[in-house]
């Protein structure tokens, strides 16, 4: 099974104080004040890692499309080594408790994933 656990930062890239944290968390990602889908076919601004999940979801699907237009599966190692070394580092860590390895970063990630299907 493929997991990667998402963090919520808000909009000038800052961990929330109300975030999911510890070892387990891959990256973060833009969870504040979202507008959204809501309930009873309306739209609604809402904060919270369920906000940030699908811009993560929405960065790996983006991802494995565009590898399988070049004729490659991506495997989830190779997903999550791009999600790694392509996330904007919040400290000078590489890893931090509450950020995992960082904001992510679409087009840093495209231009590792476009040398890696050369």
């Amino acid at each position: 099974m493929f997991r990667i656990a998402v963090g919520t930062v808000d909009a000038v890239g800052t961990v929330t104080n109300f975030t999911s944290y510890g070892a387990n968390i891959t990256v973060v990602a833009p969870g504040v004040h979202i507008y959204s889908s809501f309930a009873n076919n309306g739209y609604a601004f809402a904060s919270g890692t369920s906000q940030a999940s699908p811009f993560v979801a929405g960065t790996v699907g983006l991802m494995k499309s565009y590898a399988l237009q070049r004729g490659k599966r991506l495997t989830n190692n190779e997903i999550t080594y791009i999600l790694e070394n392509t996330s904007d580092k919040v400290d000078s860590r590489l890893r931090n408790r509450h950020a995992g390895y960082g904001l992510i970063n679409l087009a840093d990630g495209f231009k590792l994933l476009s040398h890696l299907l050369n």
